[in-house]
């Protein structure tokens, strides 16, 4: 074990020596304490020289279980996805962190004629495919739940955003009544892009 930890650290020695210390990333764990998460990140600066650090925040399922905990429906199976007649997916690209689900989604748009709506702050690769797209600055996926779900004090910042492909305050209120006119849909949020646990 102290051979593999030498031969370790010697790699990372070397990858620092000739690339700097910025082509090093250190991602902690979600269920590190902060005090270890601290020394991570000291280790990452001070050792590695890399301010590359992160703490994995992707899979926070103790967050999700509690979200949905005592409401029935709120989840869809591969099935439900496959044959929903409309799909709402928020700040998530299922292409790269979820193949399967990313098929099930292109495979009801083609066969099924299934409605697919998409908010992003970047233009993945099912957008192709979307009846919608509604591109956001990151971080402001809320904001647009928000005003799907009946908030208009954020339709503000979400038509007077600068990104690329901005919508206008028309579009946005558009988009809103046509997914609001969709009978049955599944929904896919991306818990990375907000703290949505409090939201029912």
């Amino acid at each position: 074990m102290e051979e593999a930890f030498e031969l370790i650290g010697k790699r990372f020695i070397e990858a620092r020596d000739q690339n700097g210390g910025s082509a090093i990333g250190v991602v902690g764990s979600n269920r590190t304490t902060n005090e270890e998460n601290y020394l991570l990140s000291k280790f990452a600066r001070v050792v590695l020289k890399t301010n590359n650090v992160d703490h994995h925040r992707t899979a926070d399922y103790p967050a999700l279980a509690a979200a949905l905990h005592g409401k029935p429906g709120r989840t869809a199976s591969m099935r439900e996805v496959l044959n929903a007649p409309a799909i709402l997916l928020i700040g998530n690209d299922p292409t790269n962190q979820h193949p399967l689900l990313a098929w099930q989604i292109r495979t009801n748009v083609r066969l099924r004629q299934a409605k697919l709506y998409v908010i992003n702050s970047v233009p993945i690769k099912l957008r192709r495919q979307a009846t919608d797209f509604a591109m956001v600055p990151a971080g402001t996926e809320a904001k647009a739940v928000d005003f799907l779900a009946g908030d208009d004090s954020q339709l503000d910042q979400l038509a007077g955003s600068q990104v690329a492909d901005g919508m206008s305050r028309e579009a946005w209120v558009a988009l809103r009544e046509k997914i609001r006119a969709e009978q049955t849909w599944s929904s896919f949020l991306d818990l990375r892009c907000a703290d949505m646990t409090s939201r029912d």
